[in-house]
């Protein structure tokens, strides 16, 4: 389970938007919130349709990451960031992770201990 806070892009003024987003490997899923308070997702993206790419030229940020989904047999993407890089490289190990634990591919074990090592330094209080 992890949680914390990217900056996506919104689908009509294209304006960076502070978003909690949560990623339950048990679940296989990715949520993200329009609030921070906000109980319900605004949406639900299951971890095995997800294909997270680092694309700093198109988000306009170093930090620039991706995410294409399958919703209703449409292709979506939506497109974060953050100001740190080795947190959103950590959000890619952990898609990559749950993807795999989902799958029981046996890689889930080094991307879990990579994400653990880089965990405690790098990602702000808030995000923890």
């Amino acid at each position: 389970y992890r949680e914390g806070f990217l900056w996506k892009r919104g689908r009509d003024n294209g304006q960076f938007l502070n978003r909690k987003f949560v990623l339950s490997e048990a679940d296989g899923v990715l949520k993200y919130f329009a609030k921070h308070d906000a109980k319900e997702p605004k949406a639900v993206i299951k971890v095995d349709n997800i294909n997270a790419t680092f694309q700093p030229t198109k988000i306009g940020n170093p930090n620039g990451l991706q995410i294409t989904y399958l919703k209703d047999n449409s292709t979506r993407n939506i497109f974060v960031y953050h100001e740190e890089e080795k947190v959103i490289e950590q959000w890619r190990v952990w898609e990559e992770g749950a993807y795999g634990q989902r799958e029981n591919v046996s890689h889930w074990d080094a991307w879990s201990r990579q994400a653990r090592n880089i965990e405690p330094k790098m990602i702000p209080k808030a995000m923890r």
